[in-house]
């Protein structure tokens, strides 16, 4: 699939804060006028009523950019909602913003908890949320073996779907685009070892996968894969997290005890699929003794995360990816569904690095 509107915001290790980002360092009170995404999709598709589909619109027949601009619902508007958890700071933002910007449009939420990482939690709230009869469904599910099952029975009743993050079938997605993520970590990481001058035969990256999750692993591999492109002779190991954070504190600890410091391992470095996932690998990493001698990226660059960069430990940098906004952009994606008209089959978000030099411009005050 070809993409157009590639605008990653990138800040240079030990840069300032540049100014354009600066309207993106903390949640708006109010929408924000138009917001332009870094990158949409060559595919735009239109809802059918009739045959309950996104159906694909020829090139030449759609917009060739797409804003989300703030709008005001039509009188009965339902947007209904899965949360992805209630339980993390990021998750905590996207659902603050989705209902923040459903309220400034005018129509009414109805959100479910979807629980991750419960695995029969989805369907039984997607159950919950088909009662209510919603205009649009907005869903944040990113286990994916769950999303085919929670999925049809939106479809079933001829409700659009944005999925939020997993791309699925017969939906539209916005979410951060997990490859390009996985990138700016990885390039991150190899300057952050030539900065360090750290002998690459001495430096070993860890991959902490989490299977469930599916393409969202992408931030991981792509990670390693761009990383190991720069710095050919580090090496790469990766770890099956499990399920949880708990799990994957636990499997960081084994690898750890079966990998001592010393020649390859050395120097350990680690990007994530999101900050509490690098909590998880720091903590295990500064049990173990070794944080002097690492490096993790995570992914988000929510509170948690944020809040680790400024504490100096092995956690030094995370990518930004604006969710006290993602309603801004959302909310208007769906009501532009809801009037037939045309949209990006994927919209992503800008990103932007956050670390020990731009950390404090973030969360101001927490």
């Amino acid at each position: 699939m070809r993409w157009t509107r590639t605008f990653v915001w990138l800040l240079p290790v030990g840069a300032a804060c540049c100014i354009a980002a600066t309207a993106a360092l903390s949640a708006p009170k109010k929408a924000s006028p138009g917001l332009v995404p870094a990158e949409l999709s060559s595919a735009w598709v239109k809802w059918n009523k009739q045959t309950c589909k996104f159906d694909t619109v020829p090139r030449g027949q759609h917009p060739k950019t797409w804003t989300a601009v703030p709008q005001k619902a039509p009188a009965g508007t339902l947007i209904g909602y899965g949360e992805q958890a209630e339980n993390n700071p990021f998750a905590t933002a996207v659902n603050d913003s989705i209902k923040r910007a459903t309220a400034a449009a005018g129509a009414q939420v109805f959100a479910v908890n979807y629980q991750w990482p419960d695995t029969a939690q989805p369907v039984i709230q997607a159950q919950a949320l088909v009662q209510k009869k919603p205009s649009v469904v907005i869903s944040f599910n990113v286990i994916a073996a769950t999303i085919p099952a929670v999925n049809a029975l939106f479809n079933k009743v001829c409700t659009p779907v944005i999925q939020i993050t997993q791309l699925a079938p017969n939906s539209v997605l916005f979410g951060a685009s997990n490859q390009n993520a996985g990138q700016v970590a990885g390039q991150y990481l190899a300057r952050y070892v030539k900065q360090k001058h750290w002998d690459p035969k001495k430096v070993t990256l860890v991959g902490p996968t989490v299977a469930g999750l599916g393409a969202i692993n992408k931030r991981v591999t792509t990670c390693a894969s761009t990383f190991k492109k720069l710095l050919p002779q580090t090496s790469y190991s990766e770890v099956n997290m499990g399920s949880s954070v708990t799990t994957g504190q636990q499997a960081m600890t084994d690898w750890l005890t079966a990998h001592p410091s010393g020649g390859s391992t050395t120097y350990l470095v680690s990007c994530t699929i999101a900050d509490i996932w690098s909590i998880a690998v720091a903590n295990a990493i500064t049990s173990a003794g070794r944080a002097g001698n690492a490096a993790i990226i995570g992914q988000g660059a929510s509170l948690d995360g944020v809040k680790a960069i400024r504490a100096g430990g092995p956690i030094v940098a995370s990518t930004w990816f604006d969710a006290g906004r993602y309603g801004d952009y959302i909310v208007p994606l769906a009501l532009d569904i809801l009037k037939g008209q045309a949209v990006p089959l994927e919209v992503h978000q800008k990103l932007l690095i956050v670390d020990k030099a731009n950390a404090n411009k973030f969360y101001k005050g927490q």
